[in-house]
């Protein structure tokens, strides 16, 4: 609240001169009425906001009155209900002043809160190792120098620009999201992929809520912090919960996953899946002969062929062991299935160099269709069932189990 005196300050002089103009006014023109005395008090009050300062100007207009009226010969009676009509506009001015003033100093100590607030705030996200951003209307109005550390450029050149163009594209649904429960008074986190003004890219985890001054929430406020690390080993725990560390392909949790998932896919009428059950031949001789560092070799060359054989949409995984598993989508007959499983076997056929020599490992393939609705324990039993038949007719084999088919 302002300290300056009334003496210093124009408002009171100006009105000050209202006074004695409008005291001429009655002594020159007599027919004026004195409702024009009642107005300066109201007037007082509104602009300066001060009792005393009212009260004072009341008894000018209640002492000055006098005079004028009894040097222009108003009857006494008149006198004192004019009087009494001024000390009670008087009195309703003072109450209006006091109520002013108040409000005057609710306001003043609202905005100096709010200023020391944000004070508080910007010293905290100045030396805070996170960075701190507010955003208003869309656009970066503050952000904490901590950003130059990060990405590479100053906060001057992140400040006016729009939120859009620093959050990448496929993020902008959640940034809208995120934005909207801000400015209604709800805090979330957030992960996004974050441009600078000169180009760098980083993963960022932010937490978003709203920003308020005096006036209530006008934006939204993020700490942010770079994550790349983090994702970079969300990823790589990612990668190998999905994936078989040795083979590089997906592993039997992700073979089941798939399978489970079969009857979701679309395919055009008259097509289906096929689901093929493979198994390396004495693979244990590869082992005992030439040593596991050779079995590992082999197995991964052996899933290397298989994925250079089906196409980019198929599936081939490790389910464990010496045990792979194929899923052949978009297939219109079993008997095609068949033809895959065929050129698979030939593949891995081929001599594998190894360290100790050449050797040459075979495989036993069981075909089977996916009927729809089938479950995956039931279509992998069956596959497995194909499989070992082909060990029992010898080994380097390709059995197709069943009939059903696409048209």
């Amino acid at each position: 609240m302002s300290t300056q005196r009334w003496w210093a300050d124009r408002r009171a002089w100006a009105l000050l001169v209202v006074v004695l103009a409008i005291s001429l006014a009655e002594v020159l023109l007599p027919d004026v009425p004195l409702t024009a005395f009642l107005v300066i008090p109201v007037v007082g009050s509104a602009v300066l906001g001060s009792p005393w300062l009212t009260a004072v100007l009341a008894g000018l207009v209640l002492l000055g009155s006098i005079p004028l009226q009894v040097f222009e010969d108003y009857p006494t009676d008149d006198i004192i209900r004019r009087q009494i009509l001024v000390l009670l506009a008087s009195v309703i001015a003072i109450w209006l002043a006091a109520y002013v003033q108040r409000s005057q100093h609710q306001r003043d100590e609202a905005f100096a809160l709010a200023r020391a607030s944000e004070e508080r705030f910007r010293l905290v996200a100045e030396n805070s190792a996170d960075i701190v951003v507010v955003v208003k209307d869309g656009r970066v109005d503050w952000i904490s120098p901590a950003v130059e550390g990060a990405f590479g450029a100053p906060p001057d050149e992140w400040i006016g620009r729009p939120a859009t163009e620093i959050v990448l594209p496929e993020f902008h649904d959640l940034l809208m999201e995120i934005t909207a429960d801000a400015l209604h008074g709800a805090s979330r986190v957030g992960r996004a992929r974050a441009r600078s003004p000169r180009g760098a890219v980083h993963w960022v985890e932010a937490n978003v809520g709203p920003y308020r001054d005096a006036s209530g929430i006008v934006g939204a406020t993020a700490s942010m912090r770079v994550i790349d690390d983090v994702i970079k080993t969300e990823s790589e725990l990612d990668r190998r919960a999905r994936f078989d560390e040795l083979t590089g392909v997906p592993n039997r949790h992700e073979a089941l996953i798939q399978l489970a998932h079969l009857d979701d896919s679309r395919r055009r009428p008259g097509e289906g899946s096929a689901v093929l059950f493979i198994d390396l031949d004495d693979f244990k001789d590869v082992n005992d002969i030439h040593g596991h560092a050779a079995g590992d070799t082999v197995l991964r060359t052996v899933a290397a062929r298989i994925g250079e054989v089906i196409r980019g949409g198929d599936l081939v995984a490790r389910m464990g062991g010496d045990e792979l598993l194929v899923v052949l989508k978009d297939m219109h007959s079993l008997e095609d299935a068949g033809e895959i499983a065929e050129k698979l076997r030939r593949s891995v056929r081929e001599p594998i160099a190894l360290p100790t020599g050449q050797v040459t490992s075979t495989v036993s393939i069981g075909v089977v269709w996916h009927e729809p609705g089938e479950s995956v324990d039931e279509v992998l039993a069956r596959a497995d069932a194909a499989m070992y038949e082909a060990k029992r007719s010898g080994r380097d084999q390709v059995v197709v189990l069943g009939n059903t088919a696409g048209t």
